[in-house]
């Protein structure tokens, strides 16, 4: 089923701030979520995710600023009037009443006929592939299922948008990957607005249409998965969103968006650049594990942008690829990802090694680890 272009209601936060006594929580915080849209808010304990997502849902009131639900203000409507659907991270189930009591609650509190809510359990439940655990109650189902669950009991009354505080943070590896895929499709099919708060990268890169990094109560940056992972505007972003490597040096010259950056070695290399960045400043260039090539000294291919030699201090075999850690000359080290060929000459630790990068593999930007920058 194709995403409806209406499920959903646009959300908004324009200037809002939140303190408690002299700490701001959240800082003058613009943020507007357009309808039928998936938006984490990523971010470190602390960061004013969670604060943000709970004055969306009308739990948390703020100190200043307005919150919108479809271009209408509701900074002062109740959370039961912003018809919100809110799923936690604890489930919040009622443990005494059956899994299709639990969905039918939202319906029965809004007066909703017995026809109706029979219905409407019924379909949410197939939706989340519960058909046949209704009679059920909560203690009796996994975690997983208890999770599809509030899930569903969210969705049940046709919620203008539906946010997610840390949903899938009590669940193990295999079981919060699954559960991933679920709410993806789910939202492709159903098209609802979703805002998703977490502190698992690779679960905002899995899920969102975008996400919005944010730091000491502000949006550090906000763009799609690749934006972030690309081209992050900050060194600070860089290291915060995936592995990374940064090797500082100097700007040496600026066209068309490609950059040079000419390293304390001499070495250069060529990459694509932050909007703002000048000859002559001091920048990084991120380095993403998978995109540097390695190979024993002397066995080197060439490489268009940097050659740079190293040895193998440690390496980590995961199966499908070989996680190496290795030092160059200079002490600094770097992390590199290949994958398992199976080959008998891939590195083994202490070997010396050859770094190559291509004119694809570097982004260049600001050195600085604190500016704050938004993405268009």
């Amino acid at each position: 089923m194709s995403k409806s272009k209406t499920a959903g209601a646009s959300l908004e936060l324009r200037g809002i701030t939140k303190t408690y006594g002299r700490a701001a929580a959240v800082r003058d915080l613009d943020l507007k979520i357009e309808a039928g849209e998936f938006v984490t808010l990523l971010g470190a304990s602390g960061s004013g995710k969670t604060t943000s997502l709970m004055m969306l849902a009308g739990f948390v009131e703020p100190t200043s600023g307005q919150v919108l639900i479809g271009g209408e203000t509701v900074t002062a409507l109740a959370p039961a009037r912003r018809n919100l659907g809110v799923v936690f991270q604890n489930y919040a189930l009622f443990p005494h009443l059956t899994v299709a009591q639990n969905l039918a609650f939202p319906l029965q509190m809004r007066r909703a006929g017995k026809k109706q809510i029979a219905e409407k359990t019924a379909q949410l439940l197939e939706t989340v592939q519960l058909a046949d655990k209704g009679h059920r109650y909560p203690r009796e189902l996994s975690g997983g299922q208890q999770q599809r669950v509030a899930l569903a009991r969210a969705l049940i009354f046709d919620p203008r948008a539906l946010l997610l505080d840390e949903p899938l943070g009590a669940l193990d590896k295999n079981l919060r990957e699954r559960m991933q895929r679920e709410i993806k499709a789910l939202h492709t099919s159903l098209g609802t607005t979703m805002v998703l708060v977490t502190h698992d990268q690779e679960e905002a890169l899995t899920l969102s249409d975008r996400i919005a990094v944010m730091h000491d109560g502000a949006i550090a940056q906000i763009g799609t998965p690749a934006d972030l992972y690309e081209r992050p505007l900050t060194r600070w972003v860089a290291e915060f969103v995936g592995q990374s490597n940064l090797l500082n040096g100097v700007v040496e010259s600026v066209n068309d968006g490609r950059a040079v950056l000419r390293l304390a070695n001499g070495a250069a290399l060529y990459g694509g650049a932050a909007p703002s960045l000048r000859p002559g400043e001091r920048a990084s260039a991120l380095l993403r594990p998978e995109r540097i090539m390695l190979s024993k000294r002397g066995q080197g291919a060439d490489g268009e942008g940097a050659t740079l030699d190293a040895h193998v201090i440690d390496s980590l075999y995961l199966g499908h690829t070989v996680k190496y850690t290795v030092a160059l000359a200079d002490g600094q080290s770097l992390a590199v990802q290949l994958p398992n060929t199976g080959a008998p000459s891939m590195p083994v630790t202490g070997d010396g090694v050859t770094l190559m990068t291509n004119a694809r593999s570097a982004w260049l930007m600001h050195s600085s680890c604190t500016k704050a920058e938004n993405a268009a």
